[in-house]
């Protein structure tokens, strides 16, 4: 069932998925160990390498499905068929779909996922998406202060006319990071931050900060990243990015 729906403000801790990208690695005071982790999921393996899966999926949940909480819930087959039909529409796609793809059963993404983990995570799509990425190829291109201006000035933009946005945080060719994350919004009163979602992180948003001065920015220490200056390069917005 498809229906309209208007367009809503971002939640960060509802329109995101309970269940976290998983790292390959062991990490200690955001350094690699380089031992591999722990196996995780149901079936015995652990949900990792999507981050680039999970903010893209976050992003068209946001703008392409509605919630029904009052309707009932949905079948595996059916809630797998409704993941499907919210995944497969791109980001990139200028073009307005009005018409949303109704979730029944559940209140939100959060509580949708937290209920059935599973049949998300097979659905999504796999790791390949993270790794054979379209603008993946960017990473070779070069990224100084000169393009963290115009990614900053181009991220208000798309902020303020598509909403969430999807930010690929790279410090090649050092692999002190390599990942995406969500901004939700510009903080109010506090130019230059930007609260995010983080997939490795999904319980508590993070905060990128662009700093004007030296044509920067800096994202907080986690378990997996010691924290500091990251580059940035948008995703999604475009078919080659």
């Amino acid at each position: 069932m498809n229906t309209a729906a208007p367009q809503r403000t971002f939640c960060l801790h509802n329109d995101v998925f309970a269940f976290p990208n998983e790292t390959i690695w062991h990490h200690e005071n955001g350094r690699a160990l380089w031992e591999r982790a722990g196996k995780g999921t149901s079936d015995g393996e652990k949900y990792m390498r999507r981050c680039f899966v999970l903010t893209r999926s976050a992003t068209q949940f946001w703008r392409f499905a509605r919630f029904a909480p009052d309707e009932a819930r949905p079948s595996a087959t059916e809630l797998a068929r409704c993941i499907r039909a919210v995944v497969s529409r791109p980001l990139w796609n200028s073009k307005r779909q009005p018409e949303r793809v109704t979730i029944p059963g559940f209140a939100n993404l959060r509580e949708a996922s937290a209920a059935e983990p599973d049949i998300f995570r097979s659905t999504l799509g796999g790791w390949w998406q993270s790794y054979f990425r379209i603008g993946n190829w960017r990473i070779i291109l070069p990224n100084g202060p000169h393009h963290q201006r115009a990614a900053f000035s181009l991220l208000r933009q798309l902020l303020a006319k598509d909403g969430p946005t999807v930010l690929w945080l790279v410090n090649f060719p050092w692999l002190s990071i390599n990942h995406a994350v969500l901004v939700a919004h510009e903080t109010a009163g506090a130019p230059g931050h930007f609260e995010v979602y983080d997939p490795n992180l999904p319980d508590k948003p993070q905060t990128l900060v662009y700093d004007e001065a030296f044509s920067q920015f800096n994202y907080p220490p986690t378990f997996y990243f010691r924290g500091g200056a990251v580059g940035v390069r948008l995703a999604y917005h475009k078919l080659w990015h």
